[in-house]
């Protein structure tokens, strides 16, 4: 029950997003592409990670195109959606290794299952042979969160707030510490975001710790993005003293 109402609402997802870019209807919008393309809806950040055996892969994009798949349980899914004229296969590769296809027969619907013992990194969906199509770039990386420890008020009225890092483990199946991890800090107080600490987890625990001054604004934003790696995504974590 809980994937068909994940993927009736990734049909609802589409359809706004078709209304937006100002087509009413996929057979308008289709008429009208000079490439088709493959669409890839996940959950975004604010959605959380999910729970289930497959809830949504957590999904960040780049105005380049790219799309970035945080992974943060052992099975998850991407709905898709292709915007070719007619049925056909759209396959993923990593360099020359072909990793898995979505052929569109009935629907221009289809699930994409990614598990946490698939290759890390790009992989590049292409559309079916003989049609003019859109590559898309696809980063499926280990997943990243931040969680708060302590919060101790200073005698100068500041703060010393200390967090911990964490990654997905695919071998435990969870969240485990990330150690010896850049961590940059920023803070905002209704305008733009500027740097607070640049600093790094502990090697064991993945901690770290920082220092909020005495005099910030009553609408003090924190975040903290920890440093992407080979096989990792960083993202923007909201922090909460």
């Amino acid at each position: 029950m809980r994937q068909r109402v994940a993927a009736g609402l990734f049909v609802l997802a589409f359809a706004m997003a078709g209304v937006a870019a100002g087509h009413g209807n996929a057979v308008d919008e289709r008429a009208g592409s000079e490439q088709c393309e493959l669409l890839l809806e996940g959950a975004p950040p604010e959605a959380g990670r999910g729970d289930g055996e497959e809830p949504p892969l957590m999904v960040t994009k780049e105005d380049s195109g790219l799309v970035k798949g945080h992974v943060f349980t052992p099975a998850a899914f991407l709905m898709a959606k292709s915007t070719c004229p007619d049925a056909g296969m759209w396959e993923s590769w990593q360099g020359s290794q072909h990793l898995d296809g979505i052929e569109f027969v009935e629907s221009d619907l289809a699930k994409v299952h990614v598990y946490d013992g698939d290759p890390l990194g790009v992989r590049t969906w292409r559309g079916p042979q003989g049609v003019d199509f859109r590559a898309v770039d696809v980063d499926i990386r280990l997943g990243t969160d931040i969680q708060s420890i302590a919060s101790l008020p200073q005698d100068d009225g500041g703060v010393e707030a200390t967090y911990v890092v964490l990654r997905y483990s695919p071998e435990a199946k969870g969240l485990e510490p990330y150690g010896g991890v850049g961590v940059k800090v920023e803070k905002r107080c209704g305008g733009d975001w500027s740097e607070l600490a640049q600093t790094s987890t502990d090697a064991e625990r993945g901690e770290f710790t920082f220092a909020v001054p005495a005099g910030e604004c009553a609408e003090l934003e924190l975040r903290a993005t920890a440093d992407d790696a080979e096989d990792t995504w960083g993202r923007p974590v909201p922090l909460e003293l």
